[in-house]
């Protein structure tokens, strides 16, 4: 009985601790909001192209957990972003098919910035979870950080 005890004991505390790492993996909206507010003034500090290249070295200082900046260029491709640098942004969808990137261009240019939800794969997870995206336009690109909603 004794054993049981124990084990029930150490089984919450794993549970405790997992749930508690992961929690500490996820980022907020205000640090997503802070990313891109970041990313916006280095753009204009420093000028697209390097922006762009700082944005897209995982070591340039715009990648934090589940966090990084992505933008799409004038031709509506994806300029900066972990993995799919070059696609037409005009051709994704979400997991449940909202046509994410057509929105995401229309609130750039045509409000200058707003946010977005939607479904996506959490790089840190691998599952596709509920993601709201801060969105502006700096110069001739439309840039964003979203952030995992829990």
């Amino acid at each position: 009985m004794r054993t049981l005890k124990t084990f029930a004991v150490a089984s919450l505390l794993t549970f405790a601790a997992t749930t508690a790492l992961q929690a500490q993996e996820r980022a907020t909206a205000e640090e997503a909001e802070t990313m891109l507010a970041g990313a916006i003034a280095h753009y204009e500090d420093v000028g697209r192209d390097q922006a762009l290249t700082d944005f897209n070295d995982a070591d340039g200082g715009f990648r934090d957990r589940d966090l990084y900046v992505f933008c799409v260029g004038p031709d509506d491709t994806m300029v900066a972003h972990p993995t799919i640098v070059g696609t037409d942004v005009t051709t994704l969808a979400d997991a449940d098919g909202l046509e994410i990137g057509n929105h995401i261009i229309s609130i750039g240019r045509e409000s200058g910035s707003g946010t977005l939800d939607y479904r996506w794969a959490n790089p840190t997870t691998g599952e596709v979870e509920d993601k709201s995206t801060f969105i502006e336009a700096v110069g001739d690109d439309v840039c964003a950080v979203g952030y995992y909603v829990e």
